[in-house]
């Protein structure tokens, strides 16, 4: 699916990921009691989202598969794999 921006030759894909994720960001957060991400590292939970979400001051539990966990400071409960936590161990 294509979208006009502005000029007709200056076109962006949109795909279903951008879609998610303008979602999520346009989400009324004051109607959750808590939030629970499972991320998988490919790339639809964000930074951006995580901190929107953190900001909202409810309890968040993250299950996440990356290697870099610091986009998940501030959260309240995180749970890694095995591998996950070998790679928090060595650094």
């Amino acid at each position: 699916m294509q979208k006009d921006i502005g000029n007709p030759d200056e076109r962006e894909k949109i795909t279903t990921t951008d879609r998610f994720i303008e979602q999520i960001e346009n989400l009324d957060l004051s109607l959750f009691d808590a939030f629970v991400v499972s991320d998988y590292d490919k790339g639809t939970i964000n930074e951006r989202i995580i901190q929107r979400i953190i900001e909202s001051k409810k309890l968040v539990v993250v299950d996440s598969k990356r290697n870099d966990i610091s986009m998940f400071s501030g959260i309240d409960i995180l749970k890694l794999n095995n591998h996950e936590f070998d790679v928090q161990n060595r650094k």
